[in-house]
């Protein structure tokens, strides 16, 4: 039954997509034969729904008609689109106005096809849309897309929403390596989240939903779990953020409940809390971002990963939200979470953000405070952070970004990492409209730096300051693939031979569906 009922429902919508296509060409033919008004023609043309884009979060607008990908439209009509969300970005109203109330007349709206209500940054977290399709590819339409984009929708209507990002990375070093081991890595990995929405008032205040992350990896010519390039490297960075950690393992399943029109989100059960906390615009994904996982959240502060844990989001105000996470910081993959509840390992974290629409006149801007306090042992510790992004011009698409994380000797010990800083600079959609250069969601270029310190658990170490810099180019392929190479030099690695200097040289296709 698990393997015939996606078959049927995949069938179901592909014979729908079909059929709506078909009916369409017999309406254009019809058209055709029969005049029409000019003024007419034009006032209908005007109220039809228009597909909406954002720039990865940014700058909403009406999708041109001819920046409108084939496989977009035949994959889902413009009156039906929830535009695809960004973590780190409060979603703009004009996309929050998708989420259209339910007028079935009753008062529970059961697998409903569009979210409960959230205020802008919770949107921005707990909502994926139906959207998987960017405009500006190279190859404007291919038959995966459409597909893609076809399972989307149909899986949106029963309120199942996700992102699936998967694809194959090459890793390549040059320089000293001195534990040995290998210099070349070629591995698939994939990672889907995903939130089911079970059921939502019909005004959509109040709504129920599971969230789940499902994470796979599986090095081609090494063991991912016992190797990689940061072995190789003896560095407390790792330079592909991608890599799942070998096999297959949920890293979050959990019940959600969000209430008061979205100010409130409650949840309980296993949690990825880098899911929730630590977001970051421009310095987030090892799937379409900077590579090196420093990047992607605060190496210094211990976020709960994969354990048994709780956790409250509240956003009164568009400007302001606080979040929290209570959860086990001793959990093993693929185990059992209620076998590691355990008082004696366990932390606690709040983050408080500040939201701007418009930073004195810079654009838009994020500064979040964090703290940690964790409980290892008979040990209490402490950790704090900061995160902040920023647009850098009011019509600019080039952005900032800035980590900065310290933790004592016993909160440290649980991640590895002293004290971490990471800062950068990111260019959205940095070509012209047209060439084979041009403007996507997707394409970025991208330049950061990283500045580690290791743990006193973790010494005797060679060097105790270890760096590192990053330039990676994200180019959109077609409609939901992309291809990005990336080059990193990593200097002074912890458990390195001396003042060691290494070149690491990735390139990485993932599909975004």
């Amino acid at each position: 039954m698990k393997t015939t009922e996606p078959t049927q429902t995949l069938k179901k919508a592909m014979a729908t997509a079909t059929g709506t296509l078909l009916i369409a060409a017999s309406a254009i033919a019809s058209a055709s034969q029969a005049p029409a008004s000019a003024d007419n023609t034009g006032t209908q043309q005007a109220d039809l729904p228009k597909y909406l884009n954002t720039r990865q979060g940014f700058d909403v607008h009406a999708l041109p008609e001819d920046q409108v990908s084939p496989s977009l439209q035949k994959g889902m009509p413009a009156h039906k689109q929830l535009m695809k969300r960004t973590k780190g970005v409060s979603t703009p109203d004009a996309v929050i106005q998708q989420n259209r109330k339910d007028d079935s007349g009753s008062r529970l709206v059961f697998f409903p096809s569009t979210p409960p209500k959230m205020m802008p940054y919770l949107d921005g977290i707990y909502v994926f849309g139906n959207t998987c399709i960017q405009p500006g590819a190279v190859i404007n339409e291919d038959p995966l897309s459409t597909g893609a984009q076809i399972v989307k929708n149909r899986l949106s209507d029963v309120g199942f929403q996700y992102s699936f990002n998967h694809g194959f990375n090459y890793t390549g070093i040059t320089g000293p390596r001195p534990i040995g081991g290998q210099r070349d890595f070629t591995s698939y990995n994939a990672s889907l989240l995903a939130n089911w929405f079970l059921m939502r008032t019909r005004d959509g205040s109040q709504g129920l939903f599971i969230a789940t992350e499902w994470d796979w990896g599986d090095g081609i010519n090494y063991n991912q779990r016992n190797g990689g390039p940061n072995k190789s490297l003896g560095s407390l960075q790792n330079p592909a953020a991608s890599s799942r950690g070998g096999g297959s393992y949920l890293a979050n399943v959990s019940l959600g409940y969000s209430a008061f029109d979205g100010k409130l989100v409650l949840m309980v059960g296993q949690l990825d809390a880098t899911n929730y906390l630590d977001q970051n615009a421009y310095s987030a994904s090892g799937f379409n971002n900077l590579l090196n996982e420093s990047f992607e959240f605060n190496q210094a502060l211990p976020i709960p990963f994969g354990a048994w844990g709780y956790h409250v989001a509240w956003q009164p105000v568009k400007s302001f939200y606080l979040m929290a996470v209570s959860a086990g910081n001793n959990y093993q993959l693929n185990h059992n979470p209620f076998q590691y509840i355990n008082k004696n390992a366990w932390t606690n974290m709040m983050e408080a953000g500040f939201v701007s629409d418009d930073f004195m006149g810079w654009g838009p801007g994020t500064i979040r405070f964090q703290y940690a306090w964790t409980r290892t042992g008979s040990e209490n510790g402490n950790a704090v952070g900061i995160n902040w992004q920023q647009q850098l011009g009011k019509h600019s698409t080039l952005g900032w970004f800035g980590r900065l994380g310290w933790a004592d000797p016993d909160a440290a010990a649980i991640n590895g990492v002293k004290s971490a800083v990471t800062t950068g600079l990111v260019w959205q959609a940095p070509w012209a409209a047209a060439g084979p250069f041009r403007y996507a969601n997707n394409d970025q270029l991208a330049l950061g730096f990283l500045w580690l310190t290791p743990a006193d658990s973790i010494k005797p170490v060679r060097n105790n300051n270890e760096y590192g810099i990053e330039l990676a180019y994200v180019m959109q392929i077609t409609p939901t693939m992309t291809i990005e190479p990336d080059i990193q030099i990593t200097r002074n690695p912890v458990h390195g031979n001396g003042k060691d200097t290494n070149v690491v040289f990735q390139i990485q296709n993932t599909w975004h569906w």
